[in-house]
């Protein structure tokens, strides 16, 4: 019945932390799981996914997970790690500044070159576009 709200990133979750404490976990521990089977059983419906199924689930939520291929290995990305893929996607300034705004403690936690950075990315300017040739 706990399954029914879950995601995949939140039914995978606790049973890395729980097998990697936010370190590296083997893809054969997190299947072999019972609450991932469960998860799998009861809300997906399947089998627990193959190697390659958790490499294109976690290469698609790259934000969130950060996986090895050749160890075919998983660890979550903290808060910080996160907040640093979102400000790596965006490219104004104004993308910039909400991202920073809608932030929590994990902005205090970035290095200070990450940090820097960010400031000089909320002090540039926005490319203006190109005005277009006028017609004769």
């Amino acid at each position: 019945a706990a399954y029914k709200t879950m995601t995949v990133d939140e039914a995978l979750l606790g049973p890395v932390m729980a097998h990697g404490n936010g370190d590296w976990v083997k893809l054969s521990d997190l299947r072999a799981d019972l609450s991932v089977r469960n998860f799998f059983q009861s809300m997906l419906k399947s089998a627990v996914w193959n190697n390659r199924e958790f490499e294109d689930f976690f290469d698609g939520h790259f934000d969130k997970w950060e996986f090895d291929k050749k160890r075919a290995s998983v660890r979550p990305r903290s808060a910080a790690q996160q907040l640093e893929e979102k400000l790596k996607r965006v490219a104004k300034r104004e993308e910039v500044a909400k991202v920073v705004l809608s932030s929590g403690e994990e902005l205090g936690t970035l290095p200070i070159a990450s940090v820097q950075s960010l400031l000089e990315r909320l002090l540039e300017e926005d490319p203006q576009p190109v005005p277009k040739a006028a017609k004769p």
